[in-house]
């Protein structure tokens, strides 16, 4: 394994570490092709970053830095591997159906990288409206405890690798796969939902249940107001560059976050 270790990296500029040594199987019985082919794709924002404009900046408004790029890119193609196709979310399904959230320690492991890289890589694909991420807390006998925050890819994602036709086609399959799945099996008697539809549902509820005990947390309500503001104006920004983007492939990245400021101001 490549394991990482802050500026201890062992990265060269010029040929970065971008696989893994755990790919996505492909081939019958493998993962969904869409997945395997994202994970290639998103390849080209190593050398290309104004395919992913609002991952290409940093904080203070400069690119980020090649070794970040590479984080991103590894940590993405770990993430492709748990990406359930009916809900989107990083999560695998236990024999009964249910989904399970990914650790980011279980990401880092797959993506070859130290902890704390994959937790600022990660932090970066939410501030970048790529990940949705929602903190998660419950309630137990000796107070709060943590449990895997809710993860789920933005179909932005798959948009700027130029699989927005696929993905729709394939979380159809997935979810007529997951119906009968629970056909197959004995249906629960209180619920008529198809598993799909009930999945979709569960999601929902459990986005609201997160969010909730987040807002309950007084202490820090007004600094979380203000980073939900910044998302919205993030994702925003986001859309409007990918399709600036889109409509412009020949732009520097440069150019594309230029008209994107330019339509966030009129």
């Amino acid at each position: 394994m490549h394991l990482t270790f802050g500026n201890r990296c062992g990265h060269r500029a010029p040929a970065p570490t971008l696989d893994l040594t755990r790919p996505i199987p492909v081939g019958p019985g493998g993962y969904p092709r869409i997945l395997a082919v994202a994970a290639e794709r998103v390849e080209a924002f190593y050398a290309d970053p104004a395919t992913l404009p609002s991952l290409a900046v940093g904080s203070t408004g400069s690119q980020k830095r090649s070794e970040r790029r590479e984080a991103l890119i590894r940590l993405l193609k770990a993430i492709f591997k748990f990406v359930d196709l009916v809900s989107l979310t990083v999560a695998v399904r236990d024999p009964q159906a249910a989904l399970h959230n990914i650790t980011i320690a279980t990401l880092a492991n797959h993506a070859d990288l130290e902890l704390r890289r994959a937790e600022r890589a990660l932090r970066d694909l939410g501030s970048a409206g790529l990940i949705f991420i929602v903190e998660q807390r419950i309630r137990s006998s000796d107070g709060f405890r943590s449990v895997p925050a809710i993860k789920r890819v933005s179909p932005a994602l798959f948009s700027a690798c130029g699989l927005t036709v696929a993905l729709k086609l394939e979380r159809a399959k997935a979810s007529k796969r997951l119906d009968r799945t629970a056909a197959a099996s004995t249906p629960l008697p209180t619920s008529s939902k198809p598993a799909a539809e009930q999945e979709r549902f569960t999601f929902a509820v459990r986005n609201l249940t997160a969010t909730l005990l987040q807002s309950s947390q007084t202490i820090t309500r007004p600094r979380r107001e203000q980073g939900d503001q910044s998302m919205e104006r993030r994702r925003r920004w986001n859309s409007i560059a990918l399709a600036v983007r889109q409509q412009h492939p020949d732009w520097s990245a440069d150019e594309v976050r230029a008209a994107a400021d330019r339509e966030m101001l009129s």
